[in-house]
């Protein structure tokens, strides 16, 4: 029986682990292209350290050397003469060994430095990009990705920078293909985020819903008082369970405008709490920031100002950082989504709607025009073809929003022959068919007992 049920698990399996698996792979896709990209800029970026400069302290180090050398060789020989005129020895040997003593601090001093010179060339010879022989200055492992971190996420610190001609060409090559694949990975990561803070959020919000209206009372207008009498027929008409508290979910469903304003209530928490929390941790870490420091720069780094006065300096909890960054750069594009839709509301506020037909709706991953949508609907219930075609789909959007508003009852139109017995003898269930046994057996005993 397993074996049997094992296919259809899987199934089941791997279509609710298959979003899950390709939304992880593009957050994993976005990590390896900015490690890539380190690497890449880091050789791009490597300058050759010009020869002056590579020099000079190495000439200063020769001649502090060479120096020391001569003022030892000149006190040994001074401290040889002076022991020669105490013993009485010949001038003419005592100046012969003294010429053998410089001699071999001369031959010291050329010693040494013709082993620099051959450490030097050694070092030519053997280092070096690709075997050029000159030495390069390359750019630390951490600003490199947090370099091509701040170029795809636009943030833009700016603490180093691209000089060559080759690595603004690359910057600009990467930015092309990193900044919309990132956005759409924390785009998305923000969906998922979103998600879990209503859930989170939602019965507190209800219960502060519930307490506001008890303790305001507020006076409601025509529109909101047809709508609570709605609610509360349908409430009336569905039964009630025994372990039932006379509320239902119908009753605690928020409005439109309600659940945008309680979800820019609860974002905004959400960041402040975020920031706080975050700064604190990255104070205990960062050499270079107090928790007020802290906090200025999350700010300045989710909202993406990248002022870059401050940046992460510890190597070791950086990919922490950016973790946390990435985070809150989702919290953020909660936050624009909502500001998007304010002002899609603002936008088209008095407006009359036009071309309903062609408005696409998303299901999941896949959309249809509301045309089709309808087209679809009215052939499920058979509706006639030249109805639907006939339909004015604006008035009808229209009319369906003022229902929603409480403006009108209902969309519902009552035909002439509805309003007649024969039509509400159908609805009552009194009327009787020709071949219905009931009525036959009823005509059976009128007629047997019409004979007495």
């Amino acid at each position: 029986m397993l074996l049997l049920f094992r296919p259809i698990l899987a199934e089941i399996s791997r279509n609710k682990l298959a979003p899950y698996a390709i939304h992880l792979a593009m957050v994993i896709a976005v990590a390896v292209y900015v490690v890539a990209g380190a690497f890449a800029i880091r050789e791009i970026e490597a300058i050759p350290r010009h020869d002056p400069e590579t020099s000079r302290p190495k000439r200063e180090a020769h001649e502090i050397r060479h120096s020391s050398l001569n003022r030892t060789r000149k006190c040994v020989l001074a401290a040889l003469q002076r022991l020669g005129a105490v013993s009485n020895c010949s001038q003419h040997l005592d100046s012969t060994h003294l010429s053998w003593l410089d001699e071999c601090y001369r031959h010291e001093d050329h010693r040494r430095i013709a082993t620099d010179t051959s450490s030097e060339e050694d070092k030519k010879a053997g280092g070096g990009k690709n075997g050029d022989g000159k030495e390069y200055e390359y750019w630390t492992l951490m600003d490199s990705v947090l370099f091509c971190y701040t170029v795809i996420t636009t943030i833009g610190y700016g603490n180093v920078a691209p000089r060559t001609f080759n690595g603004r060409i690359f910057v600009i090559l990467y930015g092309l293909v990193g900044v919309p694949f990132t956005m759409l990975a924390i785009a998305n990561l923000g969906k998922f985020l979103a998600t879990i803070l209503k859930s989170w959020t939602r019965p507190f919000v209800k219960c502060a819903r519930r307490l506001r209206r008890r303790l305001c009372k507020p006076k409601y207008t025509a529109k909101e008082k047809q709508r609570l009498m709605e609610r509360e027929s349908r409430k009336s008409v569905k039964p009630k369970s025994v372990d039932d508290d006379g509320s239902s979910d119908t009753d605690d469903e928020l409005d439109e405008e309600e659940d945008a304003t309680s979800d820019g209530i609860v974002l905004f928490v959400s960041f402040v709490i975020y920031i706080v929390i975050g700064s604190i941790a990255i104070a205990t870490y960062e050499p270079n920031m107090g928790v007020f420091e802290a906090i200025y720069f999350n700010f300045v780094t989710l909202t993406t100002i990248g002022l870059g006065d401050l940046v992460p300096q510890s190597d070791t909890y950086l990919v922490i950082t950016l973790v946390y960054c990435t985070v809150g750069l989702a919290l953020t594009t909660i936050a624009i989504e909502i500001a998007a839709d304010t002002l899609k509301k603002l936008h088209y506020f008095g407006r009359k709607m036009e071309n309903v037909a062609n408005v696409q709706v998303w299901f999941g991953g896949k959309k249809i025009s509301m045309k089709a949508l309808v087209k679809n609907l009215g052939d499920q219930f058979n509706v006639p073809i030249d109805e639907i075609d006939t339909l004015n789909l604006e008035q009808f959007v229209d009319n369906a929003i003022k229902v929603q508003e409480g403006e009108l009852a209902t969309l519902r139109v009552d035909k002439g022959w509805m309003k007649s017995n024969y039509w509400r003898a159908i609805e009552s269930g009194t009327m009787h068919y020709v071949d219905d046994d009931d009525l036959v057996t009823l005509q059976s005993n009128r007629n047997y007992y019409s004979e007495f």
